[in-house]
Formats: structure tokens, sequence, C-alpha cells
């Protein structure tokens, strides 16, 4: 009768887990009716006798897994529910070691969404290092032709590929680079080797000539040099390239060792046309004058062509207000060049800042050439301002200092020849200090800076005398240390002012320069 018992009481400990464990296997494959067919006692204990693994289940709807928990069959056992398996204890082929709801297919781990790298991260370390970001070729002439160098560095192997739209901007010459070498030392001249700059050779040169078509790509290895020429050479056609301002976009393309890269270079030339007479140069091409100033006069560049020719040099249209130029004629030998002077006289003009042309032409009677420059009229004087300063170690201290243009660097004699002064004069300044000092006991100093972007304009100590509560004024003129021009004034006058102050050592500069700096004013009284 024991042995009996022990039997019953094993068959009945192992019939509810084959019925559990059938219906964890059975679920993954539920019928699309929503009320799911019933399974028998036998194919349970069938199923849990011969476990097939089972595929990855197919992850439900929400209708269909509304629907499995609404028609789940009732929950197994407690003490099955609260048995869980040993961490290290492998789980049924196709059954997740995660326990799911009742009625509800287990449901396999999610895969993280692939995030793509941002373009921006991408693109770090991808285009090529590269020189200059825009060619300027100047001034060409037709028939003339003037060259620039694009220069990279590959980083990944691949083709590089330049281009240029139609027009007066072509691809003339690439260059692969070799590495640095420096110069043998068998050279008597490299025996010191103190400034020897490394040279690096050219690998391999392709050349292209006028009006050959491309494609300009070229096989690259990765951490190659290269340089590849730009010419700017126009054709004078009255129909589709006649002279003026000419512009285009270089596109160049290549790979990189994450993504292809691509870069554009501005492109841009003056075109001057035709050569039916000798040509003109001014020289400066920014003329720059004070008000007051009385004449002026430029260097003018005249080249001739295959025939002597004579002519006029003279302004031409609408000049700027209070500009006359005085006509010059000028005799030029052939295929020589005359350095002409022209004289410039001067009215009343506004001392604005505002740029200005003056057209300039050399007129031979039948043919001309033109030129211009930019002229720009300079006010005489400037006023820098630092306000009522509190922060200075005294209670207020403000400067005002009024500053005088320069001597003109050009300018015409008694005679009407042209002059020019070797150096110019060191500006002239007046200032004004105002400050006072409450303290009653203590004798204070205060030194005060004042600069224009960078430029030191004034550097100087006041003393302030105790028991006095009176504004102290001071009045002087002085010289700046550093002399200007013309050109240096006009970016003076477009600066930002500043000032600086602190307390000093009595009949001295501090010791120590630790300035509070301030934003003053500058404007044209």
């Amino acid at each position: 009768m024991r042995m009996n018992y022990g039997i019953v009481v094993a068959l009945a400990a192992l019939f509810p887990l084959a019925t559990a464990h059938a219906r964890a296997v059975a679920l993954p494959t539920p019928t699309p009716t929503p009320t799911p067919t019933p399974v028998s006692a036998v194919k349970q204990s069938v199923a849990t006798a011969n476990p097939t693994p089972a595929a990855t289940p197919t992850p439900l709807s929400t209708v269909k897994q509304s629907g499995a928990v609404v028609t789940a069959a009732p929950a197994p056992p407690k003490a099955l529910q609260t048995t869980a398996p040993a961490t290290n204890q492998k789980a049924p082929p196709g059954v997740s070691k995660t326990t799911a709801p009742a009625g509800v297919a287990p449901r396999p781990a999610p895969t993280p969404a692939f995030v793509s790298p941002s373009a921006g991260s991408a693109m770090v370390g991808n285009t090529p290092a590269y020189s200059p970001s825009q060619l300027d070729f100047g001034e060409v002439w037709d028939g003339d032709m003037t060259r620039k160098t694009l220069r990279l560095t590959t980083t990944a192997a691949g083709y590089v590929t330049v281009q240029i739209p139609k027009g007066p901007f072509r691809v003339a010459e690439f260059r692969e680079m070799g590495a640095a070498q420096l110069p043998s030392k068998n050279n008597p001249a490299n025996k010191s080797t103190a400034n020897v700059v490394p040279i690096q050779p050219v690998k391999n040169r392709i050349t292209y000539l006028d009006g050959q078509s491309g494609p300009f790509q070229w096989s690259m290895a990765p951490g190659v040099d290269i340089q590849i020429d730009i010419a700017f050479q126009p054709h004078f056609n009255l129909m589709s390239e006649i002279a003026g301002q000419k512009s285009a976009t270089m596109k160049v393309t290549g790979p990189g060792p994450k993504l292809d890269w691509a870069f554009a270079v501005p492109l841009r030339g003056m075109f001057d046309g035709l050569k039916l007479t000798a040509q003109i140069v001014p020289d400066p091409r920014e003329l720059y004058a004070v008000t007051g100033d009385p004449n002026t006069w430029i260097k003018v560049r005249v080249i001739g062509l295959d025939r002597s020719v004579t002519g006029t040099l003279r302004g031409e249209g609408t000049l700027p207000p209070g500009i006359s130029v005085v006509p010059t004629q000028v005799t030029v030998p052939a295929k020589q060049t005359v350095a002409a002077v022209l004289p410039i006289n001067y009215g009343t003009f506004p001392g604005d800042m505002v740029p200005r042309t003056i057209h300039l032409v050399f007129d031979d009677g039948s043919q001309k050439s033109t030129a211009q420059i930019q002229f720009t009229a300079l006010p005489r004087s400037v006023q820098l301002d630092s306000g009522p300063r509190v922060d200075c170690g005294i209670a207020k201290a403000e400067l005002t200092i009024t500053l005088w243009a320069p001597d003109p660097v050009r300018s015409i004699d008694d005679h009407g020849q042209p002059t020019r002064v070797a150096q110019p004069h060191s500006t002239l300044l007046d200032f004004e200090f105002r400050g006072r000092n409450l303290d009653l006991i203590d004798r204070r100093r205060v030194w005060i800076d004042a600069e224009v972007d960078g430029v030191g304009i004034f550097a100087d100590g006041f003393t302030l005398y105790e028991h006095d509560a009176t504004e102290t004024i001071v009045k002087k003129s002085n010289r700046l240390s550093a002399s200007l021009d013309y050109e240096a004034w006009a970016r003076l006058l477009g600066g930002q002012a500043q000032f600086g102050c602190q307390l000093s050592e009595q009949g001295s500069s501090p010791k120590v320069l630790n300035l509070k700096w301030a934003p003053g004013d500058l404007h044209v009284p």
C-alpha cells in the first residue's frame, strides 16, 4: 500500500506541470478566430512528452493580444507560478526566460533601432584640407592669361574631380606632388642647413590647353598633396564675352574615409576687353583725401602697343563732388611703358567716408582705354570720449580726445609740379581731462589709456589733490607716437574706441598695469 500511494502522489504532481507547459508552447500560433479552440488533455500530454523547438514567435497585434487575454485559460496552480527557474537553468527550446502573462505568447527581446550618425559627425575629418577658399585673378586683357593655384591633400583613395562652368575660367594644369625633401648636401651652396627650405618635387604633371574639354578627373591615393592651376583667359566676343567683371563657382568633389566630399571655390576676375590703344594702369587704385586738401596727383602707367601713339589722360563721366582731373597729354613709343603723372584738383567735398568711383581714360582721338579708381573723402578730425567713469579709483574721471588728420602724402608745389612727402607727419591731438577726488586725506593719481582697434592713441596720468572737492580740468595738445598716412587714418575713423583706467603711483606710470577697460564713443565733431 505504501508503494501505490507514492506512485499516485508522483503522478498527481506531474499532471498539472505538463498541462501548463503544453499551453505555453501551443499559444504562439493562435487561430484568427477570437475564441481559441480548446486543446484536449491528450494533445497536451503529447506536446509535453515530445516538445519540438518552436520558431521565434510572431508578435501579436494589439487586437489579437487583447482577445487572447480575454479568452485565456485558467491560471496554473500558484505553486507553479511562484517557482522561478534558476539563473543558470536553460529554458526549453523556443520559450523565453521571461515569464509572459497567462494567455499571451512570449515575445522576443526587441532589437534596438539603428540610428545613423549625423551628417556633421560623419564629415569630421572627411573633407580634405584645401586653400585658398577663393581665387581672385585681378585684371586681364583680351589675349592675356593669369593663373591661380588650388592646393589640397586627399583623405581617401579614389577620383578627385573639378567642374567649372563654360566661360573664361578653365583648368590649366594638374600636379601630383611628392614627399618634401631637403636640398642635396653635395651642392656647395647648401653647406649650411640653417635656412634651407624643404623642396616638394612634382611627381606627376598634366597640362591642359585652352579650349580642351574634360573630364578633369584624377585617380589619387590617400594623403597625397595635389595642386590644380586655374586659368582666367577671357576672349572678347561682342555677343558672348564682353569686358567687365567675371565670376564663376568651381566645384571640387572626391572620396573621403566616411563619405564622398564636395566643396565650392568662388572664382573672380576683371576682363578689361580689347587692346585697341595704349592701356592705362593707375597707381594707387584707392585714393583718399581729407576735407580742405587743395589737390593731389596719381601715377598712371601707359602701356604701349605695336605702334607709337599720343593721347590724353583725363577723367570721364560723372566725377565725385568737388573733384576735377587735369587733362594731361602723353606720348607712348611702340612697345614701351610710360609713367605719367595725372594731377587732381579738389574743391569742396563732403568728408562722409563714402567710396566713390573716378573713371579715367586714355584717348588717342580714335580709340580709348579706360580704368577706374576708388575715391574716399575723410573728415579732418575725429573725437574720442570716455564718458564719466567712476571705476578708476576716484569719484569721477573723464577724457575727451580730438585727433587731427595727418599731412597728405602727395601734393603739388607752387610751380604745379608733383611732390611727395617722404614720411607722413605724426598726428596732432588735443585732449581734455576732467576728474574729481573726494578723498580729504589722500592724494590720488589716475592713469588712463585710450586705443582704437588695438592702436594706442593716448596714455598718461593725472594727479588729483586731497582737500580739493572741486573738479580738476587738464587741457593739452600732443602728438601720437606713431605716424599715420591717409589709409591708416581711414581705418582709424571706422574703428571702435575704448578707454582703460586705474590708480597709479605718484609721479609715474603704474608699476603693475591692471587697467579696467570700457567702450568709448568715436564720432566726427
